[in-house]
């Protein structure tokens, strides 16, 4: 009679193997569209040089990873857009601004992640669980931290903003503004025709003016003004853009798009991988840049320092 034979298991060795099956089989069976990598609706608001740089950022962040990242604007009919839909059949949808975001709402059960989109709160609701992103805002402590370092001198910050929006946004600056021995002086305005009387209430209380993404206080209709204005008054002026710095701004402080759009890859790769429970639903940008224009710096007498000089991106 033939002898039966006894198989013995190394159990640690075993367990450990186990693990690393069980591992590939998540990757295997959750991992979407398996043979065509993972495939990313990417719309934009419109085609300009942040949302292009957040779209580079992206595709960076899924480096190593096979993505189809198929791009289109909100310029497109919707006819086209659901087309896409249809022959693409995404696995996500990267929102590049607010208008891309909005339209992407629109469609139902495929996840979203948006980037550069201002007070994204405002659009979210409990009905909306599958929406995870980053704010276009700078968390206020980065800013004054390297307004700070810029201005050592200078310690009564203005800024004028419209509370209905961004009221929350002003109370956390208050607080991290003392943090870094800075004194936040602040004026509401409900519109546009508000904001020449608060410069004037400013004027004589502050060394700088501040300036935060709020349509009301520095939009398009009231940028110029409070541009003009501090040059006049000789008051050093900090934007949020580095259109701002070219423009006539001593400087401006802004989030790193590229860098946005790495954040943006990751929060797309836990959700891909079902990984949400671990997600927060809104994230500021975690990198700023920095633009000075120096020939504004000369007409007000004051000179950077070579240490700060050298974390500046752009000089106009």
């Amino acid at each position: 009679m033939a002898q039966g034979k006894l198989l013995f298991l190394d159990m640690p060795n075993f367990m450990t193997a186990a693990r690393a099956v069980l591992i590939i089989l998540f990757v295997i069976l959750f991992w979407p569209s398996q043979g065509k990598g993972c495939t990313v609706l990417a719309i934009r608001s419109k085609d300009t040089v942040p949302y292009n740089h957040a779209i580079t950022g992206f595709r960076s962040g899924f480096q190593g990873l096979e993505l189809n990242l198929v791009i289109i604007d909100t310029t497109e009919e919707e006819t086209e857009i659901s087309s896409i839909l249809s022959k693409y059949r995404p696995d996500l949808i990267l929102c590049l601004g607010t208008k891309a975001l909005k339209y992407a709402l629109t469609v139902k059960k495929i996840p979203k992640i948006f980037c550069l989109v201002l007070h994204p709160e405002m659009y979210l609701s409990t009905d909306y669980l599958d929406v995870y992103g980053i704010t276009i805002e700078l968390p206020p402590l980065l800013q004054f931290r390297i307004i700070a370092q810029a201005f050592p001198r200078l310690k009564r910050i203005g800024v004028i903003y419209n509370p209905e929006f961004n009221q929350k946004y002003i109370e956390i600056a208050k607080e991290s503004a003392k943090s870094v021995a800075l004194d936040l002086v602040t004026c509401s305005v409900r519109s546009v025709k508000e904001v020449p009387s608060a410069l004037h209430h400013l004027e004589d209380k502050i060394d700088i003016l501040w300036s935060i993404l709020d349509n009301t206080a520095y939009g398009p209709e009231t940028a110029r003004y409070v541009l003009l204005f501090a040059l006049r008054r000789d008051i050093p002026f900090v934007g949020f853009s580095p259109q701002f710095a070219k423009a006539g701004a001593l400087m401006a402080v802004y989030g790193d798009y590229e860098d946005m759009g790495r954040q943006s890859a990751l929060l797309a790769k836990k959700v891909l991988l079902g990984n949400e429970e671990s997600l927060v639903k809104i994230l500021q940008p975690r990198k700023a840049r920095i633009a000075i224009n120096q020939k504004v710096a000369r007409a007000l007498g004051i000179t950077f320092t070579p240490e700060f000089l050298k974390i500046v991106d752009k000089v106009f």
